[in-house]
């Protein structure tokens, strides 16, 4: 597997911190109607591209639309997703018969205890507090009038 250091897509979210490695030496493909197809290579995707016969649907990934109905059978293929599913970092690769289209690794939350432990502290630093009563201050609101939709006849 090859792949460009300037593939690697990193995002860091509240769950889950990934990196994933796409193949860049594949385009993907999606039909008229925007199923997916095969991916594709980036030549034969300026080909098409230069020619009007595919416009761009997005740019990360990058993904191409054909602009003409497809005659005869679709190009699809067996696609295996293995999943490696460990203590810190889980992997995934897809597959299909002939090449590997897509692999990565997510790498999990570690500071969980951390922040759990720090919530318990605040919580209980919150409820030790000693703090004097105060009234309820309920004339610092605008007082809105009132008005009825119902009216006698």
């Amino acid at each position: 597997m090859r792949t460009d250091p300037s593939s690697i897509a990193e995002a860091d979210d509240l769950s889950v911190k990934y990196a994933i490695q796409i193949m860049s030496q594949k385009i993907y493909v999606q039909d008229k109607n925007g199923q997916p197809l095969m991916p594709t290579k980036p030549a034969k995707a300026r080909h098409m591209l230069d020619k009007n016969e595919a416009e761009v649907v997005q740019r990360q990934p990058f993904t191409i639309r054909l602009t003409y109905e497809i005659k005869g059978e679709k190009n699809e293929q067996q696609v295996t997703l293995g999943i490696d599913a460990g203590y810190s970092k889980v992997g995934f690769s897809a597959v299909s018969e002939d090449e590997e289209l897509i692999s990565g690794e997510m790498e999990l939350r570690s500071n969980i205890s951390k922040g759990l432990k720090e919530r318990r502290k605040y919580r209980r630093n919150r409820r030790s507090r000693n703090t004097r009563y105060r009234e309820p201050r309920f004339d610092n609101r605008k007082k809105e009038e009132l008005v009825s939709t119902l009216y006698r006849a």
